[in-house]
C-alpha cells in the first residue's frame, strides 16, 4: 500500500491494487495516481497503536521509567532517526487516550505490602481462583492515582 497526498487540497489517500481510497472517496483507477496532482508520502513512524504518523501530526509519547505523557508535533527534527529501534524508550501514540491506557496498563503502582493481604485471603485454599484474585487487585489498583 502506498500513501499519497493531493498537492492542492492536502487530502491523504491510499493506493493499493488499482484502488485509490480516502475518507471522501474510493475509486478504481487501475494505475498509480498522477504525480501532477498527487505526491507519494511516507510516514515518519508508525505509532504503538498502529497509526501512520506524518509530519505535522500531533503525537503523544510516554517517557520510560517515569511514565509521564508529553505531546509534540511530529517532524523530522522531533523524531530521532532510530526512534523505532527502541533506543530512546519513548512509546508513541496517535491519541492522548491511547497514551493514558498504556500508562494504566504498564505503570507499576502497587507495593508488596498492599498485595500481601489480598494474597493472604487465598492462603488456606488448595487452589487460587485467578479471577477473584485479579478482581481484588484491580479493585485495589483503582484506588491509586497513576497519572
Amino acid at each position: 500500500m502506498k500513501i499519497f497526498k493531493h498537492k492542492k487540497s492536502g487530502e491523504i489517500a491510499t493506493y493499493k491494487d488499482g484502488v485509490l481510497k480516502s475518507s471522501n472517496f474510493c475509486v478504481e483507477i487501475g494505475v498509480e495516481p498522477s504525480n501532477e496532482y498527487w505526491e507519494e508520502i511516507n510516514p515518519l513512524l508508525i505509532s504503538e497503536d498502529g497509526v501512520n504518523i506524518f509530519e505535522g501530526d500531533r503525537i503523544w509519547y510516554v517517557l520510560p521509567y517515569t511514565y509521564k505523557i508529553n505531546t509534540c508535533i511530529a517532524s523530522k527534527n522531533t523524531i530521532p532517526k532510530d526512534h523505532n529501534s527502541g533506543n530512546y524508550g519513548n512509546k508513541n501514540f496517535s491519541t492522548k487516550e491511547a497514551a493514558i491506557e498504556y500508562v494504566l496498563m504498564n505503570k507499576p503502582c502497587l507495593s508488596i505490602k498492599e498485595i500481601y493481604p489480598i494474597i493472604g485471603k487465598f492462603n488456606n485454599t488448595t487452589y487460587i481462583d485467578l479471577d477473584k484474585l485479579t478482581a481484588e487487585l484491580i479493585k485495589l489498583s483503582k484506588t491509586k492515582s497513576v497519572l
